[in-house]
């Protein structure tokens, strides 16, 4: 609105001899544009006067008939007048510029390329794209205007929780700090990222404290409305937090306590992670492997696939595990018909990772439980701690390595979550959760010791509002859906309702204390469960009236108080805050105005699609927000084409209609070259390219015709086959002069068979000789 209302002022003093050039520019724009009307045939110019006809109707109310109106000279002066450097409608597509690059995490010169230049062209014609360089200073200058209003949004809350983790990028060695702020306003739990600071010193306590001290300071952040930094298990973000804060606001992030218990339950079985690294190696020589990939895929006919772990995530092992077990039998048949392949488990190795995979489920069912980023997961640490120590128990093991697995599982637990009910933040957020409330509490200090905390806190908090009796009638039950436990999947909480049922039971006293802390201990829980907690404050709301929502008890309701560290790489809401308040005259504009053409519409469809493909953006490109919000920007009539529409139909149509213009100007060609390689994609399967290269009107051109997919060994024949087929289909078999291929036997074979002329590619032959020759020097591996 103040961006909007400071362009008009700009436009209003704008002096006279802008004015002049503005007209100048016009009147050579109109000249230009009717030189060419008078050159287009007939179809283009019945095309044109749709679009005008269109975009005239565009601004006129909505009724039974409509005027078709040649606009007034002075609004085209007006229009051209707002799409000007400092224009109302050249400011709002800008903005929505900016708002994609950062919504959408579209690189800045996405401004540059092809597709997308094109696009805003035709779509805005009258618009000039600005420079990445420009697009650059406006972000720096967008992020310290929100920034401000951040600044002044956090000094209003009274409560923010903090997590912090340190990372390193690997390709350029460096470490950086990355924070993010969790708060509540009213029932909505916002996260902001504070910022990515670079790390230029030893990551010391001291060093670390110092960091986060400035990032506090920075964002107005009064170290007293901080409730508690979430980090991970480190001792030096232990000792930061420590020193910064207090150690009383020290949480340890929960996902990564969970994965230093696997990890080590794991690593301190010699003979199970030999199992394991057994296991790997088959794995890795599948993803190494085409043609084992392409036997595996014939045997399951389906996209099922053998994982491979990742180092920093245990439940990496966990999913390769379940799919080798899943594929050893069909694994088993292709390794024995493989001499270079490693060797399969045995018979008794198999027993072994069945049984010790039953014990690892627990613990894969609590990961997935906690790593949720859209509701909150305090109130679950304990009674997930809880039921993974019950499910490991109950699991009944037969092999020693097994056994020992167990064992070590369990001791980890005790060792690191022994004393978790004592975590005030987890035990206040488990006893108010209506579905738990003390049913999983084992220390009965731990648990009296938070109720007294939870009713003197509430004596403060009701000290100045009048006691409202306690209702006599019923509780309405949650609404919140049971939790459907998946197939195969191990559900933690089986046993929560027979838990329930059984305390219930047994817990029918009476009570003398009034509070409405005791009133709410005394109801019945709450048997329908899931991992959503995200209707918590509407659960205070209705059920403890004396209780506002801002004046909570629960010190921690942050969006992620348990986050791992990846909550610092979502999207800042500091950038969500950069989307353009959408003008009232074209939301009026898209409910008032005509349909569009459907002449119209197909125009931006296929420049959508050109987009795509010159870019190489991803389908789904259509999803997302910011680019959904600058198309509405440029046009509001128009929708875009869902990702299902573009796969199915409109990228096969725009195939379709370029295949044919090729093959046209193929037919007037009498030579082309071919290049062509076989290349393996990051799901193991293979392809082979053509492309065909000619002189059209004195210039190269390259076209690529085809990339298909290879199902069956790479023999020189098989090869053959796919290359005549598509040569043939094309029409080219009688134009080619030579075949550039790089130095493989099978691809030359291929050549050979087909009778065609084959160059080496040369780039191919020079890595070969470098690489020959570097290998024969050893000092040079040293390097």
């Amino acid at each position: 609105m103040h961006e909007s209302v400071l362009s008009r002022t700009k436009t209003n003093k704008s002096t006279k001899q802008q004015k002049l050039t503005n007209i100048s520019r016009v009147q050579e724009a109109s000249t230009s544009a009717q030189s060419q009307q008078l050159s287009i045939d007939k179809e283009k110019n019945e095309e044109i006067t749709q679009e005008q006809a269109d975009q005239d109707t565009s601004a006129m109310p909505k009724s039974d008939t409509f005027s078709i109106h040649q606009k007034q000279i002075k609004e085209y002066f007006h229009e051209m007048e707002s799409y000007s450097s400092t224009g109302s409608k050249a400011a709002k597509i800008t903005h929505a510029i900016i708002f994609m690059i950062c919504r959408d995490n579209q690189p800045i010169s996405i401004v540059e390329n092809e597709g997308f230049k094109e696009l805003l062209r035709q779509v805005a014609p009258h618009y000039k794209i600005p420079h990445r360089s420009t697009i650059t200073r406006m972000l720096e200058s967008k992020y310290d205007f929100l920034s401000e209003l951040i600044k002044e949004q956090l000094s209003k809350i009274e409560k923010i929780t903090l997590t912090t983790d340190v990372w390193t990028d690997t390709m350029q060695g460096r470490s950086f700090l990355g924070v993010t702020a969790h708060f509540a306003e009213d029932t909505t739990f916002n996260s902001v990222t504070l910022g990515v600071h670079q790390l230029e010193d030893r990551h010391t306590g001291e060093y670390l404290s110092q960091q986060l001290t400035n990032v506090c300071e920075k964002w107005g952040i009064q170290k007293e409305n901080v409730t508690a930094v979430v980090t991970d298990n480190a001792a030096n973000m232990f000792s930061a937090v420590e020193l910064a804060f207090s150690k009383s606001k020290q949480l340890p992030c929960f996902a990564h306590t969970l994965n230093l218990v696997a990890e080590k339950s794991i690593t301190s079985i010699f003979e199970f992670e030999e199992l394991i690294m057994n296991v790997k190696r088959i794995v890795t020589w599948f993803k190494q492997s085409v043609i084992a990939n392409d036997e595996l895929r014939k045997m399951t006919d389906t996209t099922t696939k053998l994982i491979q772990e990742c180092p920093t995530r245990w439940n990496s092992k966990f999913y390769m595990i379940e799919r080798f077990i899943q594929l050893h039998t069909k694994v088993n048949i292709i390794l024995i018909h493989q001499p270079t392949a490693p060797a399969m488990v045995s018979a008794m190795e198999m027993s072994q990772l069945k049984e010790s995979f039953e014990i690892l489920r627990p613990l894969e069912a609590a990961t997935r439980e906690i790593c949720g980023e859209k509701y909150l997961t305090t109130s679950l640490v304990i009674p997930i701690v809880h039921n993974l120590v019950g499910g490991v128990s109950s699991v009944n093991c037969e092999d020693l390595v097994a056994v020992a697995l167990k064992k070590s599982v369990l001791d980890e637990c005790t060792k690191r979550f022994g004393k978790i009910e004592n975590v005030h933040f987890l035990a206040r957020s488990t006893l108010l959760d209506p579905r738990f409330k003390k049913i999983y509490f084992q220390d009965a200090l731990a648990c009296s010791t938070t109720v007294r905390v939870l009713k003197k806190l509430a004596e403060q908090h009701n000290s100045d509002i009048t006691e409202i009796e306690p209702s006599t009638s019923k509780d309405s039950p949650d609404t919140t859906a049971i939790e459907e436990k998946e197939p195969n999947k191990f559900s933690l909480w089986s046993q929560h309702e027979k838990l329930v049922k059984a305390q219930e039971s047994s817990s029918h006293q009476s009570s003398t204390c009034d509070e409405e802390i005791s009133m709410y201990l005394r109801r019945p829980k709450e048997f329908k469960f899931s991992g959503n907690t995200s209707k918590l404050h509407f659960h205070l709301k209705r059920k403890h009236p004396t209780f506002t929502t801002h004046e909570r008890l629960l010190e921690d309701f942050e969006d992620e108080i348990v986050a791992g560290p990846g909550v610092l790489t979502t999207k800042p809401t500091v950038v969500e805050e950069a989307r353009p308040s959408t003008s009232c005259g074209l939301i009026t504009l898209s409910f008032r105005a005509a349909h569009m053409s459907e002449m119209r519409k197909k125009k931006i469809d296929k420049l959508v699609i050109e987009m795509i493909c010159k870019d190489f953006q991803p389908i789904s490109v259509v999803e997302d927000i910011g680019f959904k919000n600058l198309i509405k920007e440029l046009e509001p009539r128009y929708n875009l084409p869902s990702r299902r529409t573009i796969g199915r139909t409109l990228l096969p149509d725009a195939y379709s209609q370029i295949k044919t213009k090729l093959m046209d100007i193929l037919k007037t060609t009498k030579y082309v070259a071919i290049t062509t390689d076989i290349w393996t994609s990051s799901n193991t399967e293979s392809y082979i390219t053509l492309t065909c290269h000619l002189i059209l009107n004195n210039n190269l051109k390259s076209y690529v015709l085809v990339t298909a997919k290879l199902s069956e060994q790479h023999t020189g024949e098989h090869l053959a086959n796919i290359m005549r087929h598509h040569f043939n289909e094309w029409g080219i078999s009688n134009k080619i002069s030579a075949i550039v291929t790089d130095n493989v036997a099978n691809i030359k074979n291929a050549v050979r068979i087909l009778n065609y002329e084959n160059l080496p590619c040369a780039a191919h032959t020079l890595n070969l000789v470098m690489t020959d020759v570097l290998k024969d020097i050893p000092a040079f591996d040293n390097i």
